[in-house]
């Protein structure tokens, strides 16, 4: 027995080692874990999403916590645009929400998108000193192409803000590098010209080199904020193509969903898509240079995977933040119901890409002038026109309650004159004739630039693509307040409203295109406008109307069902023919309202046309001529060598008789 015990004592022993050896192997796996996101845009909590609830930091903290448990050599990155697109934006400059919950999440390293300049590079160097006083170890932000020369900064200036070219992340086995970018097209949609990137590839290459030299390291990746996409053509796998040494492109800014990498001069392109739906994993196996992808998977983060109780705590501490936001426009909570949708409105994506009307447009467009006559009261004048860019509507209406947040991620983009997040609404004045440009914008330029495309409320217009580009309007008029149709008066002022950003985009028209468009946003007195800071409307408490509070307060004003609550009518489940765009091929409309550009090109083509005819005319009396000189040229030859032919028969001749003279004096 005492035998019997001490050999089941050592096979105990044994398995119990067995098994302590298996899981030190499993949490020292040698391979590298990289987990990884791009545009959060702000979605710090769960949200809807096909009928299902997806995404929140909290779930992602749990997943992070659990790659990390299994794999001893773990870092957790992001590629930018983590703010920027709810209402914890709203506490960005003061707060740093979003930062500091990536912080807390276990992020290794982050790069900027182009989100993040959204309230200007001042705001965002003073949310990254806000962080530090609220945190002491924060991720480095890593963003290697910011031209400190012309941007007027110092490199140490912005090391002390913790952004840095690039960061040596030293895990349990590996050295490994990491920095950041913005592509070219990230680049362009920042606003502030205060901040200057140069090119996003020569900048890595120049990056690459000096890592390599400095550090020699195990990985490098980079946090790239280019994205793969025709929208700016596959910007990052032109990055993997110029440079042989990144091994791991994480690809932001075009929200893409890859559910399998992109393998591009041996570097892996991976993406994830937008707002945390999804959390990418990708296994490296550092020390074989030919087959590193161990694998690769995109994790949905769905009600399967459990909240952390921590973050959830720490999410509903920041939520005071907003409230005290709200608290400013008449709200208490971000899920205060507001209104009932008895329908769906498209999805945001699909509307940039349909130059036709759309009801969620008419519903915002309408909202703002029904805001700014809530606003001014007695004092309300006349709103003629207003307009909406579809750039700027950041999510749609699904059929149900809506509520404040809900409304805020509607129109969620920028940052007042006072400081504060949301883009006020503007009032502008243009003349009649201006008002067929800025239909003409819509119906010529959203061809080629689809976020440029606008929703009216005031204003209808027919247009056909086959008509001249920048003329293919070839109808346009008022709507009033009941439907009817106003003709528009060239030279009458009306009244326009918008959001401040749009406004200012309205006064760069004429000079983007060259003056071929006049539109040039005026004063109620006729007088060009400089500063649209001063055109801002505000409510009677003196606040900047927001463009998400005028719908938010248009959603309210419906009549209620029987709980109370505001049911968006009918009328929003279609469109109403504000924008009719017709491709069908009509001679009569052709020829029909020329504009001075028509007529231009007009009258070029036909100066080209006769031009080219009167070159074809001397062409061809320059021919004929020629040939005239040739058959000249030929008959006098010929004439010239008949009388040879002559000249020689007569001495021919002659000397036939002279030899007939002699033959007769011998005879």
């Amino acid at each position: 027995m005492k035998k019997l015990l001490l050999f089941i004592l050592a096979i105990s022993f044994v398995l119990l080692s067995f098994s302590f050896s298996v899981t030190a192997v499993n949490a020292t796996d040698n391979n590298l874990a990289i987990v990884f996101s791009h545009d959060l845009h702000s979605f710090v909590e769960p949200f809807v999403l096909n009928g299902k609830s997806v995404g929140g930091f909290a779930r992602i903290k749990t997943v992070i916590d659990n790659v990390k448990a299994d794999y001893s050599n773990t870092i957790v990155v992001d590629g930018g645009d983590f703010s920027m697109g709810t209402l914890y934006q709203s506490a960005f400059i003061t707060s740093a929400i979003e930062y500091r919950l990536l912080s807390y999440l276990g992020y290794d390293a982050l790069t900027f998108g182009n989100h993040e300049f959204d309230y200007g590079f001042d705001n965002l160097k003073q949310m990254l000193t806000s962080a530090k006083k609220f945190e002491e170890a924060l991720p480095p932000i890593l963003c290697s192409n910011i031209n400190t020369e012309k941007t007027g900064i110092s490199k140490s200036d912005l090391e002390a803000l913790n952004i840095h070219e690039y960061t040596i992340i030293d895990s349990n086995d590996y050295k490994i590098a990491v920095f950041g970018l913005l592509g070219r097209d990230a680049v362009e949609l920042i606003t502030d010209e205060a901040i200057v990137f140069d090119d996003y590839i020569e900048t890595a290459k120049n990056v690459v080199t000096e890592i390599k030299n400095l550090y020699s390291p195990d990985v490098i990746i980079c946090l790239s904020h280019s994205g793969t996409g025709s929208s700016v053509g596959d910007e990052d796998i032109k990055l993997a193509r110029a440079i042989d040494d990144i091994d791991v492109i994480i690809s932001g800014h075009t929200h893409s969903y890859l559910p399998t990498p992109i393998i591009e001069n041996g570097t892996i392109i991976a993406s994830v898509g937008e707002y945390g739906a999804n959390m990418g994993k990708i296994i490296l196996n550092p020390i074989d240079k030919n087959n590193r992808l161990v694998s690769y998977e995109l994790i949905e983060i769905n009600d399967s995977i459990k909240s952390d109780e921590n973050t959830t705590q720490k999410i509903e501490e920041f939520k005071t933040y907003i409230t005290d936001y709200l608290s400013m426009f008449g709200y208490n909570s971000p899920n205060q119901i507001v209104a009932y949708s008895p329908f769906d409105f498209p999805e945001q994506g699909t509307m940039s890409g349909n130059l036709c009307e759309q009801p969620l447009g008419n519903l915002i467009s309408d909202a703002y002038i029904h805001a700014v006559k809530s606003a001014e009261g007695d004092k309300y004048a006349k709103v003629d026109v207003a307009a909406a860019p579809v750039g700027l509507i950041r999510a749609s209406i699904d059929k149900g309650y809506i509520t404040v947040s809900q409304v805020y991620e509607i129109s969620s983009l920028g940052i007042g004159n006072d400081n504060i997040s949301g883009y006020p609404l503007c009032s502008v004045y243009l003349y009649g004739s201006e008002l067929w440009s800025l239909a003409e914008i819509d119906a010529s330029v959203s061809g080629v630039m689809p976020y440029a495309q606008l929703y009216f409320s005031g204003l209808g217009y027919k247009a056909n693509t086959n008509r001249m580009f920048l003329n293919r309007v070839y109808d346009c008029w008022l709507i009033g307040e009941n439907g009817e149709r106003i003709e528009i008066e060239k030279d009458k002022l009306y009244r326009v409203v918008s959001g401040i950003t749009s406004a200012e985009m309205l006064g760069t028209v004429k000079d983007k295109s060259f003056g071929l468009l006049s539109l040039t946003p005026k004063d109620i007195d006729g007088n060009a406008i400089t500063d649209f800071t001063k055109c801002i409307i505000k409510t009677d408490k003196n606040v900047e109307l927001k463009e998400w509070k005028a719908l938010a307060d248009y959603l309210s004003a419906f009549p209620a069902d029987s709980n109370g609550v505001s049911v968006i009518p009918s009328l929003y489940a279609s469109t109403e023919g504000r924008k009719n765009i017709s491709s069908y091929f009509s001679i009569p409309l052709l020829f029909t309202k020329w504009n001075f550009i028509t007529w231009a090109v007009f009258c070029i083509v036909n100066l080209l046309l006769v031009l080219i005819i009167l070159i074809i005319i001397l062409i061809i009396k320059k021919i004929r001529k020629k040939r005239r000189l040739d058959i000249a040229v030929i008959i006098a030859k010929e004439d010239s060598e008949c009388e040879s032919l002559d000249c020689e028969t007569d001495i021919q001749t002659d000397d036939a008789d002279t030899d007939l003279d002699n033959d007769k004096t011998v005879e």
